[in-house]
């Protein structure tokens, strides 16, 4: 499962051992548009056991402080709902939207839950603790005429830090591909990337190499999937890249 295109986490504590559903999820992410209103999701059982799994469609927004945020909706249509899948087994859950495309776009997030086993009357409870786990897979309607960019709202730098506050300023989606400091190309490796919504701020912060301080003016670029980079420059001292 990749973390960088979609979520996934565990819930419940063990006691002895523990057992958790094994499965594949395919694609990490679908897109939606006027041209294309559907899209399929493929779900694998690659373990030993049969499992359950229902399906939970999330409107996904996010606060002043780049914080995800998720709440049911019926904007989307997802069929199955709920599924039993045997081992070795693949089933196909189908998203649609029948709305017209908006002017900016919408973000959602299936999530694809594992239900408890059922314990059949009578039999002997089992010692192993079930670990259910959720898999979240993004889902993208664009919008009616795409103009993704985004903008550096603020760069500052102290202690050898620098602090980047990015704004969406278009009206698709953005992913943050990675930063880059100076226009000799010097790469931050302490940088974390995740999607940025329409209207949405975030703030990043990253070391700064030293050498990108040797001309006393620092550049950011924040590369962005699809959209043109980021840029922005400020003056700099030696003494602000020093941690």
């Amino acid at each position: 499962m990749n973390v960088a295109s979609a979520i996934a986490f565990a819930a419940s504590m063990t006691l002895l051992s523990a057992t958790a559903a094994e499965f594949t999820v395919s694609p990490l992410r679908a897109d939606l548009s006027p041209a294309d209103k559907s899209a399929s999701i493929t779900v694998a059982n690659t373990g030993r056991e049969t499992f359950g799994m229902q399906v939970v469609v999330r409107r996904w927004t996010q606060n002043a402080e780049g914080v995800d945020v998720f709440e049911d909706s019926n904007d989307l249509v997802s069929f199955p709902k709920r599924f039993d899948i045997a081992p070795g087994a693949r089933r196909v859950v189908r998203v649609g939207t029948n709305k017209p495309a908006a002017e900016a776009e919408t973000a959602y997030r299936i999530f694809l839950e594992e239900l408890p086993p059922i314990t059949a009357p009578g039999a002997e409870e089992d010692s192993k603790v079930a670990v259910l786990v959720t898999f979240a897979v993004p889902v993208f309607v664009r919008p009616s005429r795409p103009a993704p960019m985004g903008e550096i709202e603020a760069f500052d730098i102290a202690g050898g830090k620098a602090t980047i506050r990015l704004r969406n300023s278009g009206n698709q989606t953005l992913l943050v591909d990675n930063l880059e400091f100076s226009s000799e190309g010097v790469t931050s490796d302490d940088f974390n990337s995740w999607y940025l919504l329409p209207g949405g701020t975030r703030t990043y912060t990253a070391k700064v190499p030293p050498e990108a301080c040797a001309t006393g003016k620092l550049e950011v670029i924040v590369r962005l999937r699809g959209a043109a980079p980021a840029k922005r420059e400020t003056q700099v001292s030696a003494a602000q890249c020093t941690g």
